[in-house]
């Protein structure tokens, strides 16, 4: 994909360092993949966006992204230094009773 470098493609104003010569460069972005934090009832040590999910996805043990397509809930953490991982910290929230449940940290 291109793109034109200028102030007008990323929505800079026109006076915008108007005396410097800007430049432009791109890279990958990186794939984020959250870490398994906590299991239920333990400490998740996270500065981000924690889901508490159920263990085991479709797809086997520990796998986010798996479990992402079952039913989960989300807590933004930032700021603190651990939530526990119960349904407590989730608003109540009980996803898939009676199912194991963990919790995935995601800082980015």
């Amino acid at each position: 994909m291109y793109t034109t470098c200028d102030r007008k493609t990323f929505n800079l104003p026109d006076e915008f360092l108007k005396d410097i010569d800007l430049q432009c460069y791109c890279e990958r972005k990186p794939k984020v993949v959250p870490s398994l934090c906590a299991e239920y009832g333990g400490d998740c040590l996270c500065n981000g966006v924690v889901f508490q999910m159920v263990k085991d996805g479709t797809s086997g043990p520990n796998n986010f992204y798996s479990a992402f397509n079952d039913d989960y809930t989300v807590n933004e953490v930032n700021g603190t230094s651990s939530i526990k991982c119960s349904k407590k910290n989730f608003e109540g929230i009980n996803v898939s009773p009676g199912k194991d449940k963990v919790c995935w940290c995601d800082e980015d």
